[in-house]
């Protein structure tokens, strides 16, 4: 714009798509039903199947010498799908006397979209089932006689089409107070919104939305019982005996229920919201905005000699995670995806009239108070020339990283769980019964919940001798001795510090020696011009590394896979350092 000012602008799109490969002249012919002489079969809810796809096959337990074949095809056909991503700058720099100041906004807007996918077309298995008593004992045979040990069938196929904006602005100012000292000095600001579904298709499991009582309606499981035909599943309602199978899934008509789910009718489900619920986030969504983010930035550097030869810089500086893309939306989950289950039946014009199950599902969700995780990052520095084109470097390096993710779980079994005898199989006292009956909340698996946990952090001292190339040699030795901590595990019943250790990515000794070296030309001690082809303008170099290795774990494991905990949590992602209630 003049001498002492300049404006830079940039912008920048990208876009792609997700398609499916090109198809045979006849399309999708071979997967419609009523090609394969399946148009009188049935499914739960059509509605996601607008092709009439038929529906998934597997055969298994079938003899070792033989492959199984299966039906299959991918849950996302006919796929579909587009990813844009605009962003633009706008920097100014402004020159006056000592000062080079510095401004500049930043927005970025992007969308990630995947296609649709589901298990629309249902799938059957006709295994061998040793849980099926009514089986034929062989899978091809089941196939033939139409019986099955189980069908499964999602009703929903909602798309994952995330959004989010994010803008940023900076003011910074390189100040030379002397000859020899010069000050940065910078802010960077943030305002970054939560990624959401476009088409608001997503839920989450919400503590505070959680009914003990479940409306007056708990879920109830089909109980194991032994009888004289051997260990068998009970309604515990009616007293009706089934294959064991059932064992540990919902009974029909108890705790959730999900008929006519579309994407603008989702489940209504004990705990779960949806992202545009009216009366949790305003203007959608599973997180409270977060605000303004401030990132402060100074470093110093100083000759304190004023000969050029030597330099002590240090600086400290913040830096929040401005953008994850689309990782951080929530897509579908249980209210816009709800699987329903037939066991051990017939394939009959009233198959899908018959009232199906549906098993205990993990669910989980994010916290309303939340905090970007945030780097801050510091360094002190000293650097001398000692001459002959050689710089000695020392300095201590150091980064903490805060507010990293971890899971609460509100529904694991509590240590010793499995030990206790009135938690015993009655059909086998000698083992517990299975875990979704030993849980707090009968009906769900792990109920997990995700916020701001644990730290990292990471300290070094790192030391470099460089010669730059001169007179034909150049090497660069260069040596850290540094250490990485995190949290290497969590529990909710255990201290914290039992789980803070060195993290898998440290190494405590890193050396590095490369060099290059320029061989003396041949020609001067065989003259000619054959040699000076041949021996001239050759060169050594090689890079060396000596370093310490990984943390490695030490892992026990016993043949018949022993319990030693009965229960817990260790190793599930999940971990309490600040009490967050319970449902």
């Amino acid at each position: 714009l003049n001498p002492h000012l300049v404006n830079q602008f940039m912008i920048g799109a990208m876009h792609d798509r997700e398609e499916s490969p090109p198809l045979p002249p006849d399309g999708y012919s071979a997967l419609y039903r009523q090609n394969r002489g399946l148009a009188g079969l049935g499914q739960y809810n059509n509605t996601w199947n607008p092709l009439n796809f038929i529906p998934k096959a597997s055969f298994g337990r079938i003899p070792a010498s033989f492959s199984a074949a299966s039906l299959s095809y991918d849950g996302s056909e006919p796929l579909s799908g587009f990813d844009m991503n605009i962003t633009s700058t706008d920097n100014l720099t402004y020159t006056y006397g000592a000062h080079t100041f510095k401004a500049g906004v930043y927005l970025e807007q992007s969308r990630f979209g995947q296609a649709a996918t589901s298990n629309f077309g249902g799938s059957f298995d006709f295994s061998n089932s040793s849980l099926d008593p009514t089986n034929s004992g062989y899978a091809f045979a089941n196939a033939y006689l139409g019986h099955f040990a189980s069908y499964t069938e999602d009703l929903g196929r909602g798309p994952d089409n995330s959004r989010r904006r994010t803008w940023a602005w900076f003011v910074q100012d390189t100040w030379k107070i002397a000859r020899n000292l010069t000050m940065d000095i910078g802010l960077r600001m943030y305002q970054v919104n939560w990624p959401l579904q476009s088409d608001g298709v997503a839920s989450a499991l919400v503590p505070d939305r959680f009914d003990p009582t479940w409306g007056g309606n708990p879920p109830v499981l089909y109980r194991p019982i032994s009888t004289a035909q051997g260990r068998r599943a009970v309604n515990p309602i009616t007293g009706q005996i089934l294959a064991q199978s059932y064992i540990g899934n919902i009974v029909p008509g108890t705790g959730n229920r999900c008929d006519n789910l579309s994407n603008t009718n989702p489940c209504t489900l004990n705990g779960i919201v949806v992202q545009n619920d009216p009366n949790y986030i305003p203007g959608g969504g599973f997180r409270d905005p977060v605000g303004i983010q401030f990132d402060p930035r100074l470093g110093f550097s100083w000759d304190p000699f004023s000969n050029g030869k030597t330099a002590i810089r240090v600086s400290f500086g913040a830096f929040h995670q401005a953008s994850t893309g689309g990782s951080g939306a929530l897509d579908r989950g249980p209210a816009f995806v709800y699987t329903r289950t037939l066991l051990s039946s017939d394939i009959s014009p009233t198959t899908f009239q018959s009232s199906p199950v549906t098993s205990p599902v993990s669910v989980s969700g994010v916290y309303r108070e939340q905090k970007i995780p945030v780097v801050y990052q510091y360094m002190l520095g000293i650097q001398r020339d000692l001459g002959h084109s050689t710089m000695f470097d020392v300095s201590y390096v150091g980064n903490t990283e805060h507010y990293v993710s971890q899971n609460w779980n509100y529904n694991y079994v509590p240590f010793g769980t499995r030990f206790q005898s009135r938690y015993a199989d009655p059909s086998n006292p000698a083992v517990p019964l299975p875990d979704a009956f030993l849980r707090p909340n009968t009906g769900y698996l792990d109920m997990l919940m995700s916020g701001p946990a644990t730290s990292t952090r990471y300290d070094a001292l790192q030391v470099k001798l460089q010669r730059r190339f001169a007179v034909g040699v150049e090497i660069d030795a260069n040596y850290a001795f540094s250490k990485t901590f995190q949290a290497t595990g969590w529990s909710q019943q255990l201290p914290q510090n039992l789980f803070h250790g060195l993290s898998p990515t440290d190494q405590t000794h890193v050396f590095n020696f490369s060099y290059v070296y320029d061989l003396p030309k041949g020609s001067k001690v065989v003259p000619g011009r054959a040699t000076k082809w041949f021996l001239d303008d050759w060169r050594i170099s090689g890079i060396t590394t000596f370093a310490s290795g990984f943390p490695s774990n030490i892992v026990l494991t016993t043949t018949d896979s022993y319990d030693f905990t009965g229960g817990g949590d260790i190793g599930a992602g999940s971990w309490q350092a600040v009490d967050r209630g319970s449902i």
